[in-house]
Protein backbone atom coordinates (compact mmCIF):
# COMPACT_ATOMS: atom_id res chain seq x y z
CA UNK A 1 0.00 0.00 0.00
CA UNK A 2 1.59 3.38 -0.43
CA UNK A 3 1.70 6.11 1.83
CA UNK A 4 -1.20 8.66 1.64
CA UNK A 5 1.47 11.05 -0.11
CA UNK A 6 2.27 8.52 -2.79
CA UNK A 7 -1.72 8.00 -3.20
CA UNK A 8 -2.22 11.41 -3.71
CA UNK A 9 0.69 11.94 -5.88
CA UNK A 10 -0.99 9.12 -8.20
CA UNK A 11 -4.58 10.57 -8.05
CA UNK A 12 -3.21 13.90 -9.22
CA UNK A 13 -1.08 12.72 -11.71
CA UNK A 14 -4.62 10.55 -13.02
CA UNK A 15 -6.86 13.32 -12.27
CA UNK A 16 -4.33 16.05 -14.46
CA UNK A 17 -4.33 13.21 -17.08
CA UNK A 18 -8.04 12.98 -17.65
CA UNK A 19 -8.47 17.09 -17.60
CA UNK A 20 -5.52 16.92 -20.18
CA UNK A 21 -7.82 14.57 -22.11
CA UNK A 22 -11.09 15.54 -22.01
CA UNK A 23 -9.61 19.03 -23.07
CA UNK A 24 -7.94 17.44 -25.84
CA UNK A 25 -10.69 15.44 -27.19
CA UNK A 26 -12.89 18.69 -27.21
CA UNK A 27 -10.14 20.59 -29.03
CA UNK A 28 -9.99 17.77 -31.65
CA UNK A 29 -13.76 17.53 -31.86
CA UNK A 30 -14.25 21.64 -32.45
CA UNK A 31 -11.13 21.04 -34.85
CA UNK A 32 -13.32 18.33 -36.68
CA UNK A 33 -16.15 20.40 -36.93
CA UNK A 34 -14.51 23.35 -38.47
CA UNK A 35 -12.49 21.09 -40.91
CA UNK A 36 -16.70 19.75 -41.51
CA UNK A 37 -16.88 16.81 -43.65
CA UNK A 38 -15.08 14.03 -41.55
CA UNK A 39 -17.21 11.05 -41.75
CA UNK A 40 -18.17 9.68 -37.83
CA UNK A 41 -15.54 6.64 -38.32
CA UNK A 42 -12.83 9.32 -39.24
CA UNK A 43 -13.76 11.38 -36.55
CA UNK A 44 -13.65 8.56 -34.17
CA UNK A 45 -10.06 7.71 -35.38
CA UNK A 46 -8.98 10.83 -35.14
CA UNK A 47 -9.75 11.31 -31.50
CA UNK A 48 -8.46 8.37 -30.64
CA UNK A 49 -5.37 8.27 -32.55
CA UNK A 50 -5.03 11.55 -31.12
CA UNK A 51 -5.54 10.60 -27.88
CA UNK A 52 -3.35 8.16 -28.16
CA UNK A 53 -0.49 10.36 -29.41
CA UNK A 54 -0.90 12.78 -27.00
CA UNK A 55 -0.88 9.94 -24.21
CA UNK A 56 2.57 8.86 -25.37
CA UNK A 57 3.99 12.55 -26.07
CA UNK A 58 2.54 13.30 -22.08
CA UNK A 59 4.38 9.97 -20.94
CA UNK A 60 7.73 11.42 -22.83
CA UNK A 61 7.53 14.88 -21.45
CA UNK A 62 6.87 13.41 -17.53
CA UNK A 63 10.20 11.20 -18.23
CA UNK A 64 12.32 14.09 -18.88
CA UNK A 65 10.52 16.16 -16.90
CA UNK A 66 11.63 14.03 -13.84
CA UNK A 67 15.05 13.20 -15.43
CA UNK A 68 15.88 17.33 -15.46
CA UNK A 69 14.57 17.44 -11.50
CA UNK A 70 16.24 14.04 -10.31
CA UNK A 71 19.54 14.26 -12.57
CA UNK A 72 19.64 11.15 -14.03
CA UNK A 73 17.75 8.25 -16.31
CA UNK A 74 16.37 4.92 -15.29
CA UNK A 75 14.75 2.90 -18.52
CA UNK A 76 12.21 1.86 -15.44
CA UNK A 77 10.34 5.61 -15.69
CA UNK A 78 8.24 5.33 -18.71
CA UNK A 79 6.16 2.33 -17.60
CA UNK A 80 4.84 4.53 -14.57
CA UNK A 81 4.70 7.71 -16.63
CA UNK A 82 2.29 5.68 -19.25
CA UNK A 83 0.14 4.58 -15.92
CA UNK A 84 -0.35 7.69 -14.54
CA UNK A 85 -1.19 9.55 -18.58
CA UNK A 86 -3.11 6.34 -18.90
CA UNK A 87 -6.13 8.64 -18.61
CA UNK A 88 -5.49 10.87 -21.11
CA UNK A 89 -6.88 7.89 -23.24
CA UNK A 90 -9.65 6.76 -21.32
CA UNK A 91 -11.25 10.42 -21.64
CA UNK A 92 -11.40 9.81 -25.05
CA UNK A 93 -13.89 7.16 -24.75
CA UNK A 94 -17.16 8.87 -24.60
CA UNK A 95 -16.25 10.35 -27.91
CA UNK A 96 -14.56 7.52 -29.93
CA UNK A 97 -18.14 5.20 -28.74
CA UNK A 98 -19.99 8.53 -29.97
CA UNK A 99 -18.64 8.29 -32.83
CA UNK A 100 -18.58 4.34 -33.46
CA UNK A 101 -22.36 4.38 -33.15
CA UNK A 102 -23.29 7.38 -35.49
CA UNK A 103 -20.21 5.15 -37.85
CA UNK A 104 -22.73 2.50 -37.42
CA UNK A 105 -26.20 4.20 -37.91
CA UNK A 106 -26.99 4.26 -34.19
CA UNK A 107 -27.66 8.36 -34.44
CA UNK A 108 -26.97 11.00 -36.29
CA UNK A 109 -23.03 11.91 -36.22
CA UNK A 110 -24.44 15.63 -35.02
CA UNK A 111 -25.78 13.83 -31.86
CA UNK A 112 -22.53 12.32 -31.71
CA UNK A 113 -20.59 15.55 -31.36
CA UNK A 114 -23.45 17.00 -28.91
CA UNK A 115 -23.02 13.85 -26.98
CA UNK A 116 -18.90 14.11 -26.76
CA UNK A 117 -19.07 17.37 -26.18
CA UNK A 118 -22.06 17.37 -23.27
CA UNK A 119 -19.95 14.30 -22.15
CA UNK A 120 -16.67 16.32 -21.87
CA UNK A 121 -18.19 19.07 -20.36
CA UNK A 122 -18.97 16.68 -17.58
CA UNK A 123 -15.89 14.96 -16.69
CA UNK A 124 -14.32 18.59 -16.42
CA UNK A 125 -17.38 19.72 -13.96
CA UNK A 126 -16.35 16.10 -11.79
CA UNK A 127 -13.14 16.22 -12.28
CA UNK A 128 -13.53 20.33 -10.34
CA UNK A 129 -15.85 18.94 -7.82
CA UNK A 130 -13.54 15.41 -6.68
CA UNK A 131 -10.11 18.11 -6.72
CA UNK A 132 -11.57 20.94 -4.72
CA UNK A 133 -13.25 18.11 -2.33
CA UNK A 134 -9.79 16.52 -1.68
CA UNK A 135 -8.69 19.94 -1.38
CA UNK A 136 -10.85 20.33 1.94
CA UNK A 137 -13.35 23.23 -0.06
CA UNK A 138 -16.27 24.10 1.54
CA UNK A 139 -19.07 23.60 -0.53
CA UNK A 140 -19.29 27.12 -2.16
CA UNK A 141 -15.30 26.25 -3.05
CA UNK A 142 -16.53 23.04 -4.47
CA UNK A 143 -19.32 24.81 -6.57
CA UNK A 144 -16.74 27.66 -7.61
CA UNK A 145 -13.89 25.01 -8.81
CA UNK A 146 -16.97 23.10 -10.81
CA UNK A 147 -18.10 25.67 -12.71
CA UNK A 148 -14.61 27.17 -13.45
CA UNK A 149 -13.63 23.53 -14.57
CA UNK A 150 -16.06 23.37 -16.70
CA UNK A 151 -16.54 26.80 -17.65
CA UNK A 152 -13.15 26.24 -19.83
CA UNK A 153 -14.90 23.16 -21.83
CA UNK A 154 -17.81 25.21 -22.69
CA UNK A 155 -15.75 27.71 -23.15
CA UNK A 156 -14.25 25.27 -25.97
CA UNK A 157 -17.09 24.27 -27.43
CA UNK A 158 -18.75 28.01 -28.13
CA UNK A 159 -15.48 28.45 -29.98
CA UNK A 160 -16.70 25.49 -31.96
CA UNK A 161 -20.07 26.75 -32.13
CA UNK A 162 -18.87 30.21 -33.13
CA UNK A 163 -16.36 28.78 -36.21
CA UNK A 164 -19.17 26.86 -37.74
Amino acid sequence: MLPDTEQAMERAAWTTGLVYGTLTVLIAIAGLGVAGGASPQGAGATIFVGAVATWFAHAYASVLGHRATIRHHSAGEIGPALRHASSIVLAATPAVIAMGGASLGWWEPRAALAFANAAGIAVLAAAGWIVARAAGESLTGRLTATIATASIGVGIVLVELLAH
